[in-house]
């Protein structure tokens, strides 16, 4: 044999073994490569979890209601809504601790003479006064009554009242007061009779400030 002849027997031996090591290396690789990526996947899952923000859900600690200032009831103006339905609630809590606190759960002329007790359903009341062969017992019944009042009337009379101004001041014994004028335009819904009782009327109410809070101390 030649030397050309042993030159090729060397040259395809070593590309033989060449090919085979590269095999073998590329099923190595195979067989480990799954392994490793699913390492790496746990440790990239396991980083997203870490890091992933916690949502908190604070929806419990907003409040959806307006709550009145009771520091300051009136910190929106005197003429909003919050400032006269805090001075109606007052003026209603006043009188229905009157009414309580009496032996017929009724109070004496709540409104002054202003307003007189004639439920809406006498529609010929003053014909009634000036003629007394007309009169009924019905009459009589209102005219024992005319004064008085439970405190469901004078709520919804309160109803209609409208806050139209205070002035801050001070009482005697320097405690914070605010002095209010009220307008009643009207009593309707009120169940009195609107033919007797014709508005407009203004009152004045004294709020005071007490330990426990705002409280009416006058009206007039």
């Amino acid at each position: 044999m030649n030397n050309l002849s042993k030159l090729n027997i060397v040259l395809i031996v070593t590309t033989a073994i060449a090919v085979i090591i590269a095999i073998y290396a590329l099923l190595k690789i195979n067989k480990t490569e799954p392994a490793s990526i699913q390492v790496e996947s746990e440790m990239i899952a396991k980083s997203e979890t870490v890091n992933e923000p916690k949502i908190v859900n604070n929806s419990e600690s907003v409040s959806e209601s307006v709550e009145i200032n009771e520091e300051d009831p009136f910190s929106n103006g005197f003429d909003s809504i919050e400032a006269t339905g805090y001075v109606q609630n007052l003026l209603q809590e006043y009188f229905y601790n009157k009414a309580m606190n009496s032996s017929d759960k009724k109070v004496r002329e709540p409104f002054g003479r202003k307003i007189i007790n004639v439920p809406n359903t006498i529609i010929d009341y003053r014909k009634q006064v000036y003629n007394p062969q007309t009169r009924t017992e019905e009459f009589f019944e209102v005219q024992k009554n005319i004064s008085y009042f439970d405190f469901d009337t004078i709520s919804s009379v309160i109803n209609n009242f409208q806050l139209v101004n205070c002035d801050k001041t001070l009482t005697r014994n320097s405690k914070l007061a605010y002095d209010c004028i009220l307008l009643l335009p009207d009593i309707y819904e009120s169940g009195l009779n609107e033919t007797e009782n014709k508005g407009p009327w203004n009152f004045r109410i004294l709020i005071v400030k007490q330990d426990s809070g705002y409280e009416v101390t006058s009206f007039e």
